[in-house]
C-alpha cells in the first residue's frame, strides 16, 4: 500500500463515524468529489465498487444525502464514459474493425462490475433483493422505496425458514415471490381490493389452485411467474370460475384460456366483492370482471360466449405488462419487467420472422429502452456515414427491398454491424441472393458472429451455399471458431488505483487499445482458417455429425495433423461418438497407420469401426500426450511456414 501524499489523512485516524468510515473530522464538510478524491490519494487498493460501498455506508448512516449519492456516482461514472468517447475516437482512427466490439464487451464488463458491486453492497446494507437493484444510481432511490423493500425482507425471513429441499415448498416460495414482485403494495397493506392477503394465504391457496387446475406444481408455477393474482382471491372461486369455462367449452380450453390470462380466474372473486362504481370498471378490464356477465348472459350460445373470452383473455394478456408497472410502485426495476413481458407478448403473434427477432431481442435486453436508443443511434451514425459515401449508397440502392424486407432484425444489430459496412457493402451483389433467407437467423445470433465476421466476409465463397446448416448446429460449431482465440483479458481493476478521477480514465483507454492490437495476432492463431478447407465436405453430413462435435472439439489440434488422411472415413464413424470422445487416443497409436498405403482401407469392413471404438476406451492416454504434442507443433510450424 502507498503511503499517504500530503494532504491526505491516515485511515481510522479521527473517532466517531466518519472516523470508522476512513474518514477524518476534517473531510466533514468536503464536498463529495473531494472526498473521493481523498480516499483514492491515501493508496487505498480500491475499485470503484469499493468507492461506492464507502459512499452507500455514509447514505446508510445519515451522513450523506442522496444528492451527494448521486454526485459520487456520477464522478466515477463520467471518468467512465469520458474513456468510452475517447475509445471510440481511436476506433474510428482505424484501431480495427474487431476492436469496436472488442471495446464495447469491455466497456460492458466496467460498468457491469461497478453496477455488480453497487447491488451487493445495497443487499448488505438495506437488505434489498438482488432484482430490485438495477445499478448504483438506482441505489440512490432507496428511501423511494423503503416500504417495499421492508415486505421483502420480510418474506425472505420466512422464506429462510422453509426446508429448501421440500419441492413442494421450493415451489411455494418461488410462487410467493411472484406475488411479492407483482404486487408489493398488495403484500405491505396486506389487502388485494378488499381480500387478505399475507404468505400464509398464500401457503393455503397454493396447494389448491394446483389442485384445482389438475396439473403439476411447476405447470402451475409458470402460469403465476406470468400473472399472481389467481393466489390473491380465495380458492372457491378460481374453482367456480374453470369450472363455469369447462362448461361452455372444455376443460382443456379452459386451461388454454387460463394459461393464456390467468387473470380469468380471478373474476369470480371480483364478481362477488362489494366495491364501487369506479372500482368496479377498473376491475372489469384488469382482472376479468366482465369474464362473469359474460357467462350469465341469458340467449346467447356458447360459441359466442367463448369467442368473446378468448378475445378477452387475449387483450388482458397484452395488457397485463402495464398493470403490473402501475401496480408495482414504478420502480425502475418494474418498469423495466413490465417492457419485457409487454414486448414478449408482442413476439408471440409477431406478423414474420424478423419483426420476431426485434421484439425477442429487445426483451431480452437488460434496459429495453436504452437498448432501443442505442440501435437508433447507431442507425443515424451508419446513415451519416452512407450520406458521406456516394459509393457505397449506390450499391445498397438495388438491394434496398430484401433489405427493407430484414430490416427489424438488422436494426437489433446496428451498434455492432456499424464497422463492418463497408465490408458487407462489397458483398451485397455476389452473395445476398444467397444469404437473404438467412438473414434474420443470422441477425439473431450476430453477438457471437461479429468477432468473426471480417474472416467470414472474406470467405463467404465458401460459407455462403452452407448458411443454413452451419445456422442449424450454430451452437455446436461455434467452439470450434473460438479455440485458439482465448487471451488474457485486460487487467482493469487496476485503474481504480489511481490517486485522480481522471487517471482512471486514461488507464482504462492505454489497457483497452493494447489489447485490441493483439486481437489480429489472435484471429490469426485461431483454429478457424484451418478448418476452412474441410467445409464442403463436412456441412453436408453435419446432421449426421452433430452428436461428435463436442466430444471432438478438445482433440482438435491433435487431430489436424491427420485431417487429410482421415477424412474419407470419417463417414464409417458416424455411430460410434466414443472414437470421437477418444479421437487423440486414436491417433495417437493409430494415425501413423493412416499414411500407409491400402492399410486404412480395413476401416471399410463392417465392424472394424466398432473394434476401434472399443480399443478407444481401453488404450492409457499418458503414453501419447507427448508425442501427441510434438506432431502438433510441427505441424503449426509447417503451416506458419508455408503461409509466410
Amino acid at each position: 500500500m502507498r503511503s499517504a501524499e500530503p494532504g491526505c489523512s491516515p485511515v481510522f485516524a479521527a473517532q466517531g463515524a466518519w472516523a470508522n468510515l476512513g474518514v477524518g473530522d476534517a473531510y466533514r464538510k468536503t464536498s463529495l468529489l473531494e472526498l473521493c478524491r481523498s480516499w483514492l490519494c491515501q493508496g487505498l487498493t480500491m475499485s470503484a465498487g469499493i468507492v461506492l460501498w464507502r459512499v452507500l455506508l455514509l447514505h446508510r448512516q445519515g451522513l450523506l444525502s442522496p444528492a451527494e449519492l448521486w454526485e459520487m456516482t456520477e464522478a466515477v461514472a463520467g471518468a467512465l464514459q469520458r474513456a468510452e468517447l475517447r475509445l471510440m475516437e481511436r476506433a474510428e482512427l482505424g484501431v480495427g474493425a474487431e476492436g469496436v466490439g472488442s471495446m464495447a464487451a469491455s466497456m460492458a464488463e466496467v460498468s457491469g462490475g461497478l453496477a455488480a458491486t453497487a447491488e451487493t453492497a445495497a443487499v448488505t446494507l438495506a437488505g434489498l433483493e438482488a432484482e430490485t437493484v438495477l445499478t448504483a444510481s438506482a441505489v440512490a432511490a432507496m428511501a423511494a422505496f423503503a416500504a417495499r423493500t421492508a415486505a421483502q425482507r420480510r418474506v425472505k425471513e420466512q422464506l429462510a425458514a422453509s426446508a429448501k429441499e421440500d419441492e413442494h415448498l421450493m415451489h411455494l416460495q418461488l410462487a410467493w415471490r411472484a406475488v411479492l414482485r407483482q404486487h408489493p403494495e398488495a403484500v405491505i397493506e396486506a389487502n388485494f381490493l378488499g381480500m387478505p392477503i399475507s404468505y400464509e394465504k398464500v401457503k393455503e391457496r397454493w396447494p389448491r389452485l394446483v389442485e384445482t387446475l389438475g396439473i403439476s406444481e411447476e405447470e402451475a408455477l409458470r402460469i403465476i411467474q406470468m400473472d399472481a393474482t389467481p393466489l390473491l382471491v380465495e380458492s372457491d372461486s378460481v374453482s367456480e370460475v374453470l369450472a363455469r369455462l369447462a362448461a361452455i367449452s372444455s376443460r382443456d380450453k379452459a386451461l388454454e384460456l387460463v394459461g393464456r390470462s390467468p387473470s380469468l380466474l380471478v373474476g369470480g372473486a371480483m364478481h362477488k366483492a362489494d366495491k364501487n362504481m369506479a372500482a368496479a370498471s377498473l376491475i372489469d378490464v384488469l382482472y376479468a370482471g366482465r369474464l362473469y356477465k359474460v357467462l350469465e348472459e341469458e340467449g346467447r350460445d356458447n360459441e359466442g360466449k367463448l369467442a368473446e373470452i378468448e378475445l378477452y383473455a387475449g387483450l388482458l394478456s397484452a395488457f397485463r405488462p402495464c398493470v403490473d408497472l402501475v401496480l408495482s410502485g414504478l420502480t425502475a426495476r418494474d418498469a423495466t419487467d413490465a417492457t419485457r413481458r409487454l414486448f414478449r407478448t408482442l413476439q408471440e403473434s409477431a406478423p414474420n420472422e424478423s419483426i420476431r427477432v426485434l421484439l425477442g431481442r429487445v426483451a431480452d435486453a437488460d434496459e429495453p429502452w436504452s437498448y432501443l436508443a442505442d440501435q437508433t443511434r447507431a442507425g443515424f451514425s451508419i446513415g451519416g456515414r452512407l450520406a458521406l459515401q456516394p459509393a457505397l449508397t449506390q450499391k445498397i440502392l438495388p438491394h434496398s427491398r430484401p433489405i427493407v424486407n430484414h430490416l427489424p432484425s438488422i436494426y437489433t444489430r446496428l451498434s455492432i454491424l456499424g464497422p463492418h459496412v463497408p465490408s458487407i457493402v462489397r458483398i451485397l451483389d455476389q452473395y445476398l441472393d444467397v444469404v437473404e433467407p438467412h438473414l434474420d437467423r443470422i441477425m439473431e445470433r450476430m453477438d457471437r458472429i461479429e468477432p468473426h465476421l471480417p474472416y467470414i466476409l472474406l470467405h463467404l465463397d465458401v460459407l455462403a451455399k452452407h448458411c443454413g446448416p452451419l445456422l442449424d448446429h450454430f451452437d455446436l460449431l461455434l467452439p470450434y471458431a473460438e479455440l485458439g482465440r482465448a487471451r488474457p483479458t485486460p487487467d482493469l481493476e487496476r485503474c481504480f488505483d489511481e490517486p485522480q478521477i481522471e487517471s482512471v480514465e486514461a488507464c482504462v483507454v492505454d489497457n483497452l487499445v493494447d489489447d485490441w492490437e493483439g486481437a489480429a495476432k489472435v484471429e490469426e492463431n485461431s483454429y478457424l482458417p484451418k478448418l476452412l478447407p474441410y467445409v464442403d465436405f463436412l456441412v453436408p453430413h453435419l446432421d449426421e455429425l452433430a452428436p461428435h462435435l463436442p466430444l471432438a472439439h478438445p482433440h482438435l489440434p491433435y487431430v489436424l495433423p491427420y485431417m487429410d488422411d482421415l477424412l474419407p472415413y470419417i463417414q464409417c464413424f458416424t455411430r460410434f461418438p466414443e472414437a470421437s470422445k477418444n479421437a487423440d487416443v486414436l491417433v495417437g497409436y493409430l494415425g501413423w497407420l493412416l499414411r500407409l498405403p491400402l492399410i486404412p482401407r480395413i476401416l471399410y469392413v463392417p465392424g472394424v469401426p466398432r473394434l476401434v471404438c472399443w480399443i478407444s476406451k481401453r488404450l492409457p492416454r499418458r503414453f501419447v500426450r507427448g508425442r501427441l504434442e510434438r506432431v502438433r507443433r510441427r505441424h503449426e510450424a509447417e503451416e506458419a511456414a508455408a503461409g509466410g
